[in-house]
């Protein structure tokens, strides 16, 4: 089986197409809504941590798990963020006796991002501790140059910035269009178990009207 914990909540439609809804990946998204439409952060990172906890107990079951995924880093870094304002809003009314309504005004002291960053780790630390072949997959976010008029001069992996350190290996997959083909390239990063082919490239997937999956032999063959 593969166990998908799905924060982006677009791993259903991979699964139709692509995979014919077979019963063995089985995807769990864990974002709770409040009746306000937005979040409800405290719920989603409770249910995370229960997914976490259901495949340890479905391995020790004797079920074989191929393989997991934790598809959303960067939204569950956003999430941890939040969770963190709440409580600085809640300490707010008790202190002061105010009612604070919108979190984006909250202002956060260094030292209070460590509540953020726990918060986080700890889902990773659940995540990361399952006996199974992990995948964790996040967004890229752009970095500007020019205080005065910012512009886009890169991009990174949008997590904290502890987290690669995590990590057996790294693969970062670029779209790239060509007249009627888009072709997704991964190359290899970074690699603690392999790291003589660090910096190879692979097509994965190619669509020109049909859609052509080649994934990285290394990985279904364990090389890497």
């Amino acid at each position: 089986r593969v166990y998908v914990l799905d924060f982006d909540d677009g791993a259903e439609p991979t699964w139709d197409s692509g995979w014919d809804r077979d019963e063995n990946i089985v995807i769990f998204n864990p974002v709770e809504m409040k009746g306000n439409g937005t979040v409800d952060w405290n719920e989603t990172f409770q249910n995370a941590h229960s997914f976490c906890e259901y495949v340890k107990e479905v391995i020790s079951g004797g079920i074989k798990v191929k393989s997991v995924v934790f598809d959303g880093v960067d939204k569950a870094f956003e999430g941890s963020s939040d969770v963190l304002r709440e409580h600085l809003v809640r300490s707010l009314k008790r202190l002061e006796g105010q009612v604070i309504h919108d979190t984006d005004s909250v202002t956060v002291k260094p030292l209070d991002w460590k509540i953020r960053n726990r918060i986080y780790n700890r889902l990773l630390d659940a995540f990361i501790s399952i006996d199974a072949n992990r995948f964790l997959i996040t967004h890229m976010k752009p970095i500007y140059g020019n205080i005065v008029n910012p512009v886009p001069i890169g991009e990174v992996a949008d997590w904290h910035k502890s987290t690669p350190a995590r990590f057996t290996q790294m693969i970062h997959i670029t779209k790239i269009k060509s007249g009627a083909t888009t072709n997704y390239i991964a190359e290899l990063q970074a690699s603690k178990t392999n790291p003589s082919i660090v910096g190879k490239e692979w097509t994965v997937f190619m669509t020109n009207g049909n859609n052509i999956w080649s994934g990285i032999p290394e990985l279904r063959e364990g090389t890497l």
